[in-house]
Formats: C-alpha cells, structure tokens, sequence
C-alpha cells in the first residue's frame, strides 16, 4: 500500500506525530514519501524542520508524573493497540478456555470487537458485544477500562496536571481489579518518555 499510496495509509502515525515529515515509525512499514524526501534533500532541493520527537521508553522509570502524561497523549494510538494485544487478547483466550459452547461463541471475535472504537461500531456488533459483557464480568471490566482511558486521552486539550490526575485514578481503578495482564500494562505507562525533538 505504501508504494500506491505515498506511504499516507500510516495515518495514525500522522496525527500522532503532526509536525514530522517522516511517517513511518516502524521497520517494517513503508513510506516512500520519506524515501523522494531523502533524495531532494541529497539532491539539495529539499530540508527536513522536524521528524518527531518519537515517544521512548525507559524501564527503570517506575511512577507517573507530567512527561509520561505528554508521551502517551503523544503515543496515544499505540497504546491503545498494546493494551488490545496485551490485555484484551489474553484475558479473552482465557475466558475463551474456560467458557461453555454459548461463551466461546459469543468470545469468537471478541478481541477484536472489543478493541474497535464504538463509532465504528454498526448496530450488529454493538449487539453481540453488549451480549457478551452482559454475560461476562470480566471482559466487562477490561471493556470499560479501555472506554475510560479513551476518555482521558480525549482531554489532551486541558492543563496536564489534569490529565495526570485523571490517569492516575484510571491506574489505581485498574490495579484494584488485580488482574496481571492489567498490572503489567500499568506498570508500563510510567515508562514512556519524549526525548529532545530532532530538528535535523
């Protein structure tokens, strides 16, 4: 798709990183807009203002404070896709494991349901899930923590204090549910950081 399309499909990376020329992030995705970028500047037709900053990690960060709030308003869209993989994914196969025949069916497609955002959601699928999290304590608790982080993240426009606040009470709601793949994933978010933006 990147050859068809200038590289324009990795349209997350895009909002996440509004100011950059480059928008692949990833090895393996492929923006040949970058790659005619490159060329003029070596050409010397053409300069890169900016290319980021790119939100890291630092593991031995273990407390929340304002730079993570910044950093994962900035990564916003990748952390949601790693809570999908590292919390909905595993708490659905388990439930899955565990459910009779009327459960695991309603579990089928859950995972990817779950983590999809409600506006896209048609009349169908909105149905199926409120099935499931009428039959499902758990999934409905993971459910309704992934709406609510969504929620804070739309605040990006208030004051980060207030953000930090609220995030703080998102982990200390998510951490009483003492679920382990939610431990690690809040464990995680105190690791995110921005580094200097890179100018050149």
């Amino acid at each position: 798709m990147g050859l068809l399309i200038g590289g324009e499909e990795l349209h997350n990376n895009h909002h996440t990183y509004p100011n950059s020329a480059k928008l692949s992030r990833k090895a393996y995705e492929f923006d040949i807009g970058w790659f005619w970028i490159k060329l003029f500047c070596f050409m010397g037709m053409a300069s890169v203002v900016s290319q980021g900053p790119v939100v890291q990690r630092n593991q031995k960060k273990k407390s929340l404070d304002s730079d993570n709030v910044w950093a994962l308003l900035n990564d916003r869209f990748n952390v949601m896709a790693t809570y999908s993989e590292e919390v909905i994914g595993p708490i659905v196969k388990a439930e899955y494991i565990k459910a009779d025949k009327q459960g695991r069916r309603l579990l089928k497609k859950a995972r990817k349901l779950l983590a999809v955002d409600e506006i896209l959601l048609d009349k169908g699928k909105r149905l199926k899930i409120s099935r499931l999290l009428e039959t499902n304590a758990k999934i409905k608790i993971i459910y309704d923590l992934r709406l609510e982080l969504e929620e804070i993240w739309k605040q990006r426009g208030n004051d980060v204090t207030e953000v930090l606040v609220s995030l703080k009470a998102w982990v200390e709601k998510a951490e009483s549910k003492q679920e382990r793949a939610l431990d690690e994933f809040v464990q995680s978010l105190s690791t995110y950081y921005m580094p200097e933006p890179n100018k050149s």
